[in-house]
């Protein structure tokens, strides 16, 4: 398997974590997946008007990092705006899921700090790539298959706990 196969499969692999973090919200059951719809339209505010919490904001970002990344290194000949509108209409795409099956909140907040996110990401690789050149796919490479394995081993531990 060559770096852009790689690339490719942790991506996929990356894309199942996400899909289990927003849409599953972190659940190994259905029936534990909380069952409401909410629209918030109102940017940093909650869908009760009340402020945004910090940590959200935080932990969108973060999760939409390494699709900045991995968009970038997939799509590298296509332009930045492209990649951003990417990352956008993925995380809109959730958002419009969420509120369709009564799965969570449909937020612009998401939706502002999603794409937030995979813009850090862009920008990282493009620093990383200038950084380090060609080596900048392999570390992400390495770093990205570190991350995966992690959050499989505390995915089964999470699933052995809740047994």
């Amino acid at each position: 398997m060559n770096k852009k196969e790689l690339t490719k499969f942790l991506f996929f692999i990356y894309l199942l974590v996400l899909v289990w973090i927003v849409l599953f919200k972190l659940s190994f059951s259905i029936d534990n997946i909380p069952s409401y719809r909410a629209i918030n339209t109102r940017p940093f505010h909650d869908a009760l008007n009340h402020p945004i919490r910090t940590r959200e904001v935080i932990d969108n970002i973060l999760i939409f990092i390494p699709f900045g990344i991995f968009i970038s290194i997939i799509n590298n000949k296509k332009n930045f705006v492209l990649n951003l509108f990417l990352i956008f209409l993925t995380s809109l795409s959730f958002e419009v899921i969420q509120y369709v099956f009564s799965i969570g909140s449909t937020d612009i907040n998401d939706l502002i700090t999603n794409t937030l996110g995979g813009l850090v990401g862009i920008i990282f690789y493009w620093i990383l790539k200038k950084v380090l050149g060609h080596k900048a796919v392999k570390v992400i490479n390495i770093l990205a298959s570190t991350f995966i394995g992690i959050i499989i081993v505390l995915g089964i531990i999470l699933y052995m706990y809740n047994r």
